[in-house]
């Protein structure tokens, strides 16, 4: 009997461990070499809602690009920071296969089908660190076909300016085919995006149609299989671009650092950073609220924009700002308690083709 309990204790034993390396393996992905493991730090950090176990590389599939695993429906989850591939601060695009791909065509990684990919800014120094979504939309039976003869990464949101993220397409790149569910509607808007090297800022543009109104297409699709091609060259060609609101240069010649704020809201740049240093300067990006049937108006009054610390925030005069115009303010001052704001000074308007 005691032998029979000692050999029920192994069996026991064993399930457990089973248990244990199945639930590991499932977490880690050990099984193909790929940890899908949540990192932290983290490259970028990612809300997975679709049903697919995904593996992220960076700017195109080879092995060497491979970064990490995105658990399916995972939250918040970290992307492996890779020293070799990230030691700048850069923009890239990250290009998502599913496992089952992968597995598949690990022989020939070109040749798997992507998922989606999405335009991102890694930041080094951990300044700050995107989040990103992957739709629930993706990966069904219908195509939609993009082609981006354009120098921009366009990004393509679902239901509006601000909505979910779908896709981005980089610049000069055809037949790009996205797998969504259908049969199903879309209202796609596309943003223009471009990252600028020189101030480590990522701008985005907004197609606008006669009126300001944004520019996006319905498409439908219907019982599988079902495609549909969309040639985004129209959107440089047929329409305007906005950047939705102006740009605001503040150079801090004063003895302290100081923060722009609208309200009560802290502003950031891109780059994660809100206080400016004495003898430097850095550019915010206010947006316009926009007129009731969606459009952008061509000026708006802001009264209040405050410069200074925390402690002690000045406010900028009521000033009516320009659409797509850059502007400036200078701080002096030896210390938070003496600051002095200069005047607004309109600068130029924004070329598109120079961000």
């Amino acid at each position: 009997m005691k032998n029979f309990y000692k050999f029920l204790a192994s069996i026991l034993t064993a399930v457990l461990l089973l248990g244990i390396i199945s639930c590991s393996s499932d977490d880690n992905g050990d099984d193909n070499g790929v940890s899908f493991q949540s990192f932290s730090p983290a490259l970028v950090y990612v809300d997975n809602n679709s049903s697919e176990r995904l593996i992220a590389f960076k700017g195109s599939l080879d092995s060497n690009n491979l970064i990490s695993g995105i658990p399916a429906n995972a939250v918040n989850h970290g992307l492996k920071k890779d020293d070799e591939l990230f030691n700048v601060t850069q923009d890239f695009i990250l290009v998502l296969i599913t496992e089952d791909q992968y597995n598949q065509n690990k022989a020939n990684l070109a040749a798997a089908a992507v998922f989606t990919q999405l335009h991102v800014v890694y930041r080094h120094g951990g300044i700050s660190v995107d989040r990103v979504s992957i739709s629930d939309r993706l990966g069904g039976s219908g195509s939609i076909i993009f082609n981006n003869p354009t120098e921009y990464n366009i990004e393509i949101r679902i239901g509006g300016t601000q909505g979910e993220i779908l896709t981005s397409i980089p610049p000069y790149m055809i037949n790009v085919q996205l797998k969504v569910n259908a049969p199903d509607d879309y209202i796609l808007f596309p943003i223009l995006k471009r990252f600028n090297p020189t101030t480590m800022e990522m701008h985005y543009f907004y197609p606008v149609l006669p009126g300001g109104l944004p520019y996006f297409r319905a498409l439908s699709l219907n019982e599988p299989p079902s495609e549909i091609s969309w040639n985004l060259s129209e959107l440089v060609e047929l329409t305007d671009i906005t950047s939705g609101g102006f740009y605001l240069r503040v150079i801090n010649n004063s003895g302290t650092g100081v923060q722009l704020n609208n309200g009560d809201v802290t502003l950031i740049t891109s780059l994660g950073i809100s206080l400016i240093n004495p003898e430097s300067s850095s550019e915010y990006f206010l947006e316009f609220p926009r007129n009731p049937n969606g459009s952008y108006p061509d000026t708006r009054i802001f009264n209040l924009l405050r410069i200074g610390t925390s402690a002690l925030l000045i406010y900028l005069p009521s000033f009516e700002f320009e659409l797509d115009y850059i502007y400036s303010i200078e701080v002096t001052g030896e210390d938070p308690s003496n600051l002095v704001l200069g005047s607004i000074i309109r600068l130029n308007k924004i070329d598109f083709n120079w961000f």
